[in-house]
């Protein structure tokens, strides 16, 4: 089990008895229980991923636009917004028209999925979005401001920008045209969570200032985006070029 996997459990075990001695069913608390379960980093399984599965090289966000642009559906130009901004695929989704003031994007908001007593999947938009840092301001750069309009296009008069055949447009249906695309390109299936990873990259990559980084995409620490979020981009053939190109400066000074 990996530390994520055993947070994730640890949290709702506790959730479920907290809930259970609220209601009486138990007279136990489950806080010492939860304390004496913490186990030593090494007892987990660290899992390794390499960067081309966890982020999109520049090649392949060329390709990926390219194939988007000869099918640009409401679908295809959420993927684009999504790379162009950073925001999660459940607070795409969640975005509604007074949200939005020229090339800005208010977000506070995320779609949320669960199953009910009867095992039907059930999803709903909730008022808050995933972290209490998740509300904020994101910004569309000049370059990709058409989106909106021709978004506005394809979605009507509709309460929600994401709109489709008379529905809300769902999370997961963004992460099936993804995941298309991704097939279709040839190229490593990438979830809607890697082209947030890959904005970030770009934006250190860049040098953003590290706190504005941390404020367009809602985390409440900067070591969040620098150590999960910030991977190598280039692919073998170019970092084989920079390091040969240090070596021969490397060779020339001596």
């Amino acid at each position: 089990m990996t530390a994520k996997a055993y947070s994730n459990l640890r949290t709702l075990v506790y959730g479920i008895f907290k809930y259970a001695k609220e209601k009486q069913y138990v007279s136990w608390s489950i806080s010492q229980t939860i304390n004496d379960m913490e186990l030593p980093k090494k007892a987990f399984h660290k899992v390794i991923k390499e960067d081309d599965e966890e982020v999109f090289s520049d090649d392949e966000i060329e390709l990926l636009l390219q194939q988007i642009m000869q099918q640009p559906d409401i679908l295809n130009l959420g993927i684009v917004l999504m790379f162009c901004t950073g925001v999660r695929v459940g607070e795409l989704v969640a975005i509604k028209w007074d949200d939005i003031v020229d090339n800005t994007i208010k977000i506070h908001r995320t779609e949320v999925s669960y199953k009910d007593n009867n095992g039907i999947n059930v999803y709903e938009i909730r008022d808050y979005p995933k972290t209490e840092a998740g509300v904020r301001t994101v910004f569309i750069p000049n370059e990709f401001s058409s989106i909106i309009r021709r978004i506005k296009l394809l979605s009507g008069n509709h309460e929600y920008v994401f709109w489709k055949d008379g529905h809300a447009i769902k999370a997961m249906q963004i992460r099936k045209r993804l995941y298309y695309i991704c097939k279709k390109c040839n190229i490593k299936k990438k979830s809607p969570h890697k082209l947030r990873k890959t904005y970030v990259s770009i934006l250190l990559d860049n040098g953003v200032d590290k706190r504005l980084v941390q404020d367009v995409v809602g985390h409440a620490q900067i070591s969040t985006s620098e150590r999960n979020y910030h991977r190598n981009r280039k692919s073998d053939n170019k970092k084989q070029t920079i390091l040969s190109l240090v070596s021969c400066k490397l060779s020339i000074k001596k």
